[in-house]
Parts: C-alpha cells; sequence; structure tokens
C-alpha cells in the first residue's frame, strides 16, 4: 500500500508517514512529491532518528523521492526493542518488511553508521530490494572482534561492557524543555562538531512527553524524556553479534553497488578494516573526507547530499 502522508507545516519540504506493515506500525519522513514512487530510503544512526537529518534530505526533494524511517525504539518509532537483543537481526528483518510493502521493486539506500550497517544486512538478504548502497562511516569492526563475540558463550555479557553501551547508560534522559536540552547538548561530546540546524532537528523528535501519570520524585518532575532511551541506545550498541564482513560478500555477490564513505578522525572503521575491504572488495568504492568523523553528515552536509545524489543517478 502505499505511504499516508501526514501533512506537516514543518519546513524543508518533507511530510510526515505512519504506515503499517506486516503488523508493524512505522513511522518517517518523505522528502519529494509523494505521488511518486518512492526511490531512496535513508536510515539514522543509533540514538538519532529521522528527522536529525532534516536539513541534509531536504534540498533532494526537488528532484528525489526519499523516506527516511525511524528504526526501532528510536524517534517516532512503536516499535520496541527487547533488552536481550543481541544483534540487529530485527533491524534489519523491520526495514525489509517495510520495502517490501512499500517499494517491492527496490530502491537505493543510504545509512549512517548503524544505519549503513542495517542497510548493508538487507542487500545481503534481500538483494531484489536495494539498487544501490551508500554507506556512511557504518558499523564495520575488525573480524577478529565479530569471531570473539560469535565463539565466546560469555559474549553476551562481554557485549554489555562495550564501551558505548556503557556510556549511553550514563545519559541524561530527562529535561524541562527543548531549550534546557540543546543547551545540555551544545559543543559537547558528539554533538560537538555539528553544524546548522542538525542538533535542533535532532532534539524535535529525540524527545518525547513524559508519563507523569506515576510516581514521580518531586526533584526529578521534569516533562521532557529521550524518545530514544539509554537503555535502548545501549542494548543497540552491546548488540554486536552481527555478520557484516559476510554481508559484504554476499551484497557484492549478488551485484549490488556499493559507495562507502568515512571520515578522516575517530572513524569506526579503522584502517585495518578500510585496508582489508579495499583488497577483497575491489567493486567497492571508497572516500575518505578530510577534516571529518564519524559525524561526516551533520560536518559535512553538502558533501554528502552530493554522494546521495550521485547514488540516486547512477541507480
Amino acid at each position: 500500500m502505499p505511504i499516508s502522508p501526514e501533512k506537516t507545516t514543518a519546513p524543508d519540504a518533507f511530510e510526515r508517514f505512519t504506515h503499517t506493515a506486516s503488523g508493524k506500525s512505522f513511522s518517517g519522513l518523505h522528502f519529494g512529491d509523494t505521488s511518486k514512487p518512492l526511490q531512496g530510503l535513508f536510515l539514522h544512526a543509533n540514538g538519532f532518528n529521522a528527522h536529525t537529518y532534516k536539513s541534509l534530505l531536504g534540498p533532494l526533494s526537488k528532484t528525489y523521492s526519499i523516506a527516511a524511517l525511524d528504526q526501532r525504539g528510536q524517534g517516532r518509532s512503536a516499535l520496541k526493542l527487547s533488552p536481550d537483543t543481541r544483534s540487529w537481526q530485527i533491524l534489519c528483518e523491520d526495514i525489509i518488511d517495510w520495502i517490501d510493502a512499500q517499494a517491492p521493486k527496490g530502491l537505493a539506500i543510504a545509512g549512517h553508521s548503524l544505519g549503513g550497517c542495517v542497510a548493508l544486512m538487507v542487500a545481503n538478504q534481500r538483494p531484489d530490494l536495494v539498487k544501490g548502497l551508500l554507506l556512511i562511516d557504518p558499523v564495520i569492526l575488525p573480524r577478529a572482534f565479530y569471531r570473539m563475540i560469535h565463539l565466546n558463550p560469555f559474549s553476551s555479557s562481554l557485549s554489555k561492557l562495550h564501551p558505548m553501551a556503557s556510556q549511553a547508560m550514563k545519559r541524561r534522559r530527562f529535561f524541562s524543555s527543548l531549550e534546557d536540552a540543546k543547551a545540555s547538548y551544545t559543543g559537547r561530546g558528539a554533538f560537538k562538531s555539528w553544524t546548522g540546524d542538525f542538533l535542533q532537528d535532532y532534539l524535535v523528535d529525540g524527545l518525547k512527553e513524559r508519563d507523569m501519570s506515576g510516581h514521580v520524585e518531586e526533584n526529578d518532575a521534569l516533562p521532557l524524556e529521550l524518545s530514544c532511551s539509554p537503555e535502548t541506545e545501549s542494548t543497540v550498541f552491546a548488540a554486536q553479534r552481527n555478520r557484516p564482513w559476510q554481508a559484504l560478500k554476499g551484497a557484492q555477490k549478488a551485484g549490488v553497488p556499493f559507495y562507502l564513505l568515512r571520515g578522516e578522525f575517530h572513524s569506526v572503521m579503522n584502517r585495518y578494516v578500510i585496508k582489508s575491504i579495499a583488497l577483497k572488495y575491489a567493486g567497492i568504492e571508497i572516500k575518505t573526507q578530510s577534516d571529518s568523523t564519524h559525524f561526516i553528515p551533520m560536518e559535512r552536509p553538502e558533501y554528502v547530499r552530493h554522494e546521495i545524489r550521485a547514488l540516486m543517478e547512477r541507480v
């Protein structure tokens, strides 16, 4: 069934939508003419949401029809993530179900970080649904890490020690207002290098009204909370029983065109991973953007937008 857009007064030529597929409720943004078939899909990083990338994708709406989805447990998604989740397979299955319903003839997928790895998994399992991939600093770690995770009987416990999983659990979750949250994040941590409206756009769907019906301590009676809870973000970071190297091999064997972007500094993929990908998968075009980090979409949106446009034109 086609996307049913929810009209919004927000700028940058997008419309919100909710859609049900395989008994699941999906939420996201649609950029472009909703009467035209979808051509592309964007998947966000862990802890963020589709609206975070509004200023990146908005200018593409004049030419292309692109959707951005809130992944399970994040943004406005109604889907919950079990704390027992050990891999990103359920996220992959969500995207497959959504594409099967919305664009069964396939589309191009761009994904950032978590979103890049999930897009790669989708291409491996259902290459018929993927016309091309733009992986923006995807989570592809050294092979030895995944061998340890898959072979170690205590890997479920060890994964909880993942530094990013531990850090996520320390996040402040309650705020008095959007302005309070913005002041808390501006110039700090992962948000330090963000440009333009990305932080503001993240917070629009990164916060939600808190359920105050239960018992609330007086010193904690703040009306807003993170829409992606620290527990959910931590669970995603810890759920590393994935096989991205196998997915690379399978998707390339199926003939899916690949393009890979990474930042020069603090990339998820270290130089050994990049060297191995370049040696084993000659068909994957790899670009390293200078003066940028893992958050290259937020730091160099014009460059990433150019690469998304190039992907759309190629496929």
